[in-house]
């Protein structure tokens, strides 16, 4: 992995980052960046964004113009337009993140739990969506959805979009990129569910209760993501295949009802000969029908070789 430092881009460097907070802490500053978002063409002169604002003042328009201009806000002899950090205050401001704070009470999900048969329900709150049983309380999904998900949609929508845009982040993770910054991920197996908790991956998807889990951590902006191996595997052309072959869409069937992606009873981890004493590699069972798909991943999470078995041979 690259240097985190030497990664930094010139713009990083400008600004510290508590100056940058202060530097947005104001509404004359934020309409700004708004004005310049919803402007039909860009670069936008100053009197037409101080227009835009409605500030009469010039000079005190000019002083919080000031203020965003090289971090937040590019200026060229054509006017002000966006640079990618004003672009993502907007963005956050758009989706809800620093100013909603929605909730949406426990409503059925229409699928059953893979431990105990129970029906699931899902629930939203800060900002994540959770998909748990409440009969045996088992997770099966829980990871951050953006407030403004929830606007017009119902139930069904609701987990449609965030189901949809969980299998994207982990596409995103398997490939080793991070999918709140792009940096490269740093992953690794972690086997002792203790540790996993401690390590702080509850933040991005919790699953405390399984020994096996594949932890993702990006240093560059300290985002952790922790999973089954089977997540890992929703993106595997080699298991979409196997549904394929089954008359089955892998992409249209929710994951939470898939056993090998929210449990870990169907992986084992395994060293060169094949035993369970030495971590090296890793098997996971995908049975279908009266066929199993057995895939097996190496330590960098690449997958080395796929069999396909009869049911009553596993």
């Amino acid at each position: 992995m690259a240097d985190f430092d030497s990664t930094r881009t010139e713009v990083d460097r400008r600004v510290a980052p508590a100056d940058a907070f202060g530097a947005i802490a104001n509404e004359t500053r934020l309409a700004i960046l708004r004005a310049l978002w919803e402007a039909p063409e860009r670069p936008v002169s100053f009197s037409e964004l101080r227009a835009s604002v409605g500030m009469r003042d010039s000079a005190q328009f000019n002083y919080h113009l000031r203020q965003l201009t090289d971090h937040f806000v590019r200026k060229t002899d054509e006017g002000y337009s966006l640079r990618a950090a004003g672009k993502g205050v907007v963005r956050a401001l758009v989706v809800g993140t620093f100013t909603e704070d929605p909730r949406r009470d426990p409503f059925p999900v229409g699928s059953d739990c893979v431990h105990c048969g129970e029906p699931l329900h899902a629930h939203y709150a800060d900002e994540s969506l959770t998909v748990d049983c409440t009969a045996c309380e088992r997770v099966h999904s829980r990871h951050p959805f953006p407030p403004g998900g929830l606007l017009g949609r119902g139930d069904d929508a609701l987990l449609d979009a965030y189901e949809r845009w969980v299998r994207g982040q982990y596409a995103l993770v398997a490939a080793g990129i991070c999918p709140v910054c792009g940096s490269e991920l740093r992953t690794e197996l972690v086997t002792d569910a203790d540790r996993f908790s401690e390590d702080g991956a509850a933040s991005t998807c919790r699953f405390p209760e399984y020994d096996t889990v594949v932890l993702a951590t990006c240093d560059r902006c300290i985002r952790r993501v922790g999973a089954t191996v089977g997540m890992r595997l929703l993106s595997a052309s080699a298991v979409a295949e196997f549904y394929r072959d089954h008359g089955l869409d892998l992409s249209t069937i929710p994951y939470w009802e898939l056993p090998w992606a929210v449990s870990d009873r169907h992986t084992t981890v395994l060293n060169d000969d094949g035993d369970t004493t030495d971590p090296w590699r890793v098997c996971v069972t995908i049975p279908l029908d009266d066929e199993v798909l057995r895939v097996t991943l190496d330590r960098d999470f690449d997958i080395v070789s796929t069999d396909r078995l009869d049911q009553e041979s596993v």
